[in-house]
């Protein structure tokens, strides 16, 4: 009867320290069930950051893309600014020195304009005294003439 009480506590001893480890063993699955889900979850996270990114990437891609396109433009842009510049500045100056062509042939221009009207006046002078000469000339051809037909009268 000892022997079988002996065995009997150690047979509920056994079984306690079972339950009890079956206890442990279903406690450590459950955290191993939680750790699971939390790694897929994670995993997930993971694979939707890493495609989330990739979709980033690409639109970055696109963006950096277009980015550099609007540079071209833009660099294009200026090329044709820097151009229009340099006629616009290469019209004023042809202007600017049209408009001084323009003053010295108008300043040329008046210069002749008053050495013709000089030259006119001295031409009328000349014609006056030719005029008077002529006169003179003709009034001592009449005195003469007067003064002959007197002599032989």
């Amino acid at each position: 009867a000892s022997s079988a009480e002996v065995g009997g506590a150690r047979a509920a001893e056994l079984e306690s320290a079972l339950a009890e480890k079956e206890g442990m063993l279903e406690e450590l699955r459950g955290k191993l069930s939680e750790a699971v889900q939390k790694a897929e979850a994670a995993e997930l996270a993971q694979a939707s950051a890493a495609s989330s990114a990739e979709v980033g990437g690409a639109r970055a891609a696109e963006l950096e893309s277009a980015l550099a396109e609007k540079e071209g433009m833009l660099e294009e842009l200026r090329g044709k600014l820097s151009e229009a510049v340099q006629k616009a500045e290469a019209a004023e100056s042809a202007q600017a020195s049209a408009a001084s062509s323009a003053e010295v042939g108008s300043a040329r221009t008046a210069e002749l304009e008053s050495a013709l009207a000089d030259k006119e006046q001295v031409l009328d002078e000349l014609r006056g005294k030719l005029s008077e000469a002529v006169q003179k000339a003709e009034a001592a051809e009449l005195a003469q003439a007067s003064a002959a037909s007197s002599a032989e009268v």
